[in-house]
């Protein structure tokens, strides 16, 4: 084996070219260049070879011990046999003996089983990864960078108006567009990164060791790209901006589903802002003027199965949002709905929340951005002012 794995590339890339490495040993069933390359570049070498013949996960240290087992246990096959007994065959047998059992093994080749899984992973209109392959790449990109104390930053990046372009030039024409975003989108990213199509006309971004405001340059470019992409449909030229939201491990969150809900309401707040244009994660309050409001809120949660909440305590309120004094705390980018009881009647909002601070044992704060047009509460801000200034 001449090529050198060392040097500059980036973890990612290097698991992949050792992955290959160890593919093309394999297919010559060659033990002694595998042992090779375990000497030189370790147990990860070990844990490549296992989870590629066995498609199961190992740490480290279990990959590195097991190798040597079924390394010596095929050297007493091939011996009690009097012909040399193939890698595969002496794995399966010696996890069967561990009891940790593959007892029904199915037979496929590796390449063709590779080949497989890899369209499994793959957006088959752009060609980038799917949802499912990007939420098993995200978790593994927290736990590197939960061990490598380094940031790592989502870019959330979604088509302005398109729905418009399918209702008018037809859905040929939004698959076209699609496939070009998705295609600036992996012309944009450096080998570490991680580029997929998250659905519809949504795709997200994963930047190892990258921080919020070096994500936001990649997401300008990506933008000005897509900007600048005209579609000739039937003779007219058509083209499409974008919005994306930018959130970054650990000051946004510490896990996946944190760092999506806050990449998500970053990208709502460029969708408000007009499109076009990038938004960092920012858990900052709102300036809009604020009144106090005294009230038990009713409190829905409609971002998943609608469930009615215990109420919770209106503390103050702007045209663009309101503070809560909440028992719990709430998930960023949770959407809500609010019953704000009034003297006569009530007023319902939707929201989504932007940040929870933790007061004491059992207090939080829990901020509330409004979702869509703001006219009621804008009215509401309005009335109560004029009362306060009254009293």
């Amino acid at each position: 084996m001449e090529m050198e794995l060392a040097g500059n590339f980036p973890q990612t890339a290097l698991d992949k070219i050792l992955k290959n490495s160890v593919l093309a040993c394999l297919q010559s069933d060659v033990v002694q260049r595998l042992d090779f390359l375990v000497q030189r570049e370790g147990p990860a070498t070990c844990k490549a070879i296992l989870e590629l013949i066995s498609h199961r996960e190992f740490s480290l240290e279990e990959a590195a011990l097991c190798w040597r087992e079924i390394v010596a246990h095929r050297g007493k096959m091939s011996s009690a046999l009097g012909r040399p007994v193939e890698l595969a065959v002496a794995a399966c047998d010696y996890f069967t003996l561990q009891g940790q059992g593959i007892f029904f093994p199915k037979f496929v080749d590796i390449l063709e089983f590779e080949a497989l899984k890899s369209e499994s992973q793959f957006d088959f209109l752009t060609g980038l990864l799917n949802r499912q392959a990007l939420e098993n790449a995200l978790h593994r990109e927290i736990g590197r960078a939960e061990r490598s104390l380094c940031q790592l930053s989502v870019i959330f990046l979604d088509l302005d108006s398109f729905k418009t372009l399918n209702d008018l030039h037809g859905h040929l024409a939004g698959d076209k567009m699609l496939q070009q975003t998705g295609k600036i989108f992996a012309q944009g990213k450096r080998l570490v990164d991680i580029a997929a199509r998250y659905g519809g006309d949504e795709f997200v971004m994963l930047l190892p060791d990258t921080s919020k405001k070096e994500a936001r340059v990649v997401a300008d470019r990506i933008r000005q790209a897509v900007s600048e992409e005209v579609l000739t449909v039937e003779g007219r030229a058509v083209s499409l901006t974008v919005s994306a939201g930018i959130a970054s491990y650990p000051d946004d969150g510490a896990k996946g589903e944190e760092l999506f809900a806050c990449a998500d309401n970053a990208l709502y707040r460029a969708k408000r802002r007009g499109g076009n244009t990038v938004q960092l994660y920012c858990p900052e309050k709102r300036r809009a003027e604020r009144v106090e409001i005294v009230a038990l809120l009713i409190i829905t949660r409609i971002d998943q199965t609608p469930t009615r909440l215990p109420p919770v305590q209106g503390k103050n309120l702007s045209a663009t949002g309101i503070l809560l004094a909440s028992s719990v705390p709430f998930t960023a980018g949770s959407r809500l709905e609010l019953e704000i009881p009034l003297a006569e009647t009530k007023l319902t909002l939707q929201g989504q929340v932007v940040r929870t601070e933790k007061r004491d044992q059992k207090s939080f704060d829990v901020g509330v951005d409004f979702l869509g047009p703001v006219e009621k509460a804008a009215a509401l801000v309005r009335d109560l002012t004029g009362r306060a200034n009254k009293e």
